[in-house]
């Protein structure tokens, strides 16, 4: 013990020191939450009373303070009540989220799909695609609505074969009964369009 006893206090310290480090990273964690669940009660009242400027301002903070729930939600919020309406704006705003939080896999699909949704009616053919194309080329259990919303967004646009390939695809690779009848329901509604 006599000759250990610098290295045993060294280590006792060491542990406590680890122990109060995570304790007050937790703390400060719990605090930015509580901090950013206030200010996004704020930013609500705000737009509710009509302060959109400030609202839209207040909201922008909580985006990019990059905590997933509240940076999503005020995002949600933004575009619901359409205190943003520029799309390239909406689109900067989905990017920065997606790419600056971490989100499990899934979530981030459903932020991609989203996203796609927004821009559906004022998109082009390749950034619709590019956008949808992470959910279609993989596993995601959003990959079957990914691709009805690319089917539907061809059909918006009168491409009808591009529609009706994938309507069949989902229609012949799909494990979800369901999707399989959305997309048969499909393919009969472009049928006459195809012909």
């Amino acid at each position: 013990y006599k000759k250990n006893k610098k290295k045993i206090f060294g280590i006792i310290l060491a542990i406590i020191i680890f122990i109060f480090s995570i304790i007050f990273y937790n703390y400060l964690v719990e605090r930015k939450i509580t901090n950013l669940s206030k200010d996004y009660i704020y930013a609500s009242i705000q737009a509710q009373e009509g302060k959109k400027i400030e609202a839209t301002n207040n909201f922008k903070k909580i985006i990019y303070s990059n905590e997933p729930t509240y940076s999503s939600l005020a995002l949600f919020f933004l575009i619901e009540k359409e205190l943003i309406v520029d799309l390239n704006e909406i689109l900067n705003l989905y990017d920065h989220v997606i790419n600056n939080n971490k989100f499990d896999t899934e979530m981030k699909n459903l932020l991609i799909y989203k996203k796609a949704l927004v821009i559906f009616e004022r998109s082009t053919e390749i950034s619709m695609v590019e956008i949808l194309k992470p959910i279609i080329n993989s596993d995601s259990v959003l990959k079957s609505q990914a691709q009805l919303l690319l089917g539907d967004f061809f059909v918006y646009k009168k491409n009808y074969l591009k529609a009706k390939d994938l309507y069949l695809r989902i229609f012949n690779e799909s494990n979800q009964d369901n999707y399989k009848i959305l997309a048969k329901d499909k393919l009969e509604n472009i049928s006459n369009e195809i012909n």
